[in-house]
């Protein structure tokens, strides 16, 4: 059992972004821009499997193996400066990353790569298994006194 988790926020927030870069796919819209803060963008990686991100020629960025040179959705990563602006105004923005993608490479991070990637992460070992024998045995010692032990 588990209750509110950054996992729960990725799982809403992961399908609503997927939703409107499909949605924005089409010629009557020039695409989807989400804005996310570094911490957010930081807290996704497990769930998208830590894709490698490669530098595009215009400065921008690129999820996995996509060189698409005209993406339609951007995310672009921001930090709020530390210091407050000379005239008393609000801390600056500062734009992190800007990666062009599209729904497509984003579901094939988070449905084929991080999956592919969990189970692994384990060195040979069932790590879904592990992390379940793990979570049970918290709340029920006994499995261990009866022989159930991680693979």
């Amino acid at each position: 059992m588990e209750g509110p988790n950054i996992s729960n926020v990725f799982k809403r927030t992961f399908y609503q972004i997927a939703f409107k870069f499909q949605v924005t796919r089409r010629e009557a819209s020039v695409g989807c821009v989400l804005a996310l803060p570094r911490p957010v963008w930081d807290s996704w990686q497990p769930f998208l499997g830590a894709p490698e991100l490669r530098r595009h020629h215009d400065g921008t960025w690129r999820l996995l193996d996509d060189h698409a040179s005209d993406p339609a959705d951007w995310i672009y990563v921001f930090d709020v400066t530390g210091d407050p602006a000379p005239d008393g105004g609000p801390a600056p923005i500062d734009v992190r990353l800007v990666i062009g993608t599209d729904a497509a490479t984003l579901s094939r991070a988070a449905f084929d790569i991080a999956p592919a990637k969990a189970v692994e992460h384990g060195a040979g070992a069932d790590a879904v298994a592990t992390a379940i024998i793990r979570r049970l045995t918290s709340y029920l010692p006994e499995m261990l006194v009866h022989g159930f032990r991680s693979p």
